[in-house]
């Protein structure tokens, strides 16, 4: 039998990966999402969960409609969806770009490109 040889743990001034971190931008100039901000119902949802299943035009303006679970919304330019932050930078009628803000692990903000393509059919698969 391998004698037992005992362990000495030095981590006690590191962060508890178990708790929020400070949601302040560091060393300032950077990006930072607004905090203070009316949250919209779309930013409940994981981007994963979220399906874009059309386009709309009026007044020149392009939306999308976005499915969450069995509800329909309709967004434009500079609303917000997802669970990072994401603001939509451009509709088109094959998805939507969005800008997405994610904390990196020194707890810094981040931008961060990400996209919402159209689906080919009521199922949920993609072109």
């Amino acid at each position: 039998m391998k004698p037992f040889e005992p362990f000495a743990y030095t981590g006690f001034d590191l962060p508890d990966p178990f708790r929020p971190r400070r949601v302040a931008a560091r060393g300032g100039g950077g990006p930072a999402p607004d905090l203070n901000r009316r949250r919209e119902p779309l930013e409940a949802f994981p981007l994963d969960q979220l399906r874009m299943v059309g386009t709309l035009e009026r007044g020149g303006e392009r939306f999308a409609l976005v499915r969450a679970e069995r509800t329909l919304y309709r967004v434009a330019k500079g609303n917000y969806l997802g669970q990072n932050f994401g603001q939509i930078t451009e509709i088109s009628e094959a998805g939507v770009k969005l800008k997405e803000i994610v904390q990196d692990g020194a707890g810094s903000w981040a931008e961060r490109p990400a996209s919402l393509l159209l689906i080919d059919d009521v199922r949920g698969e993609k072109k």
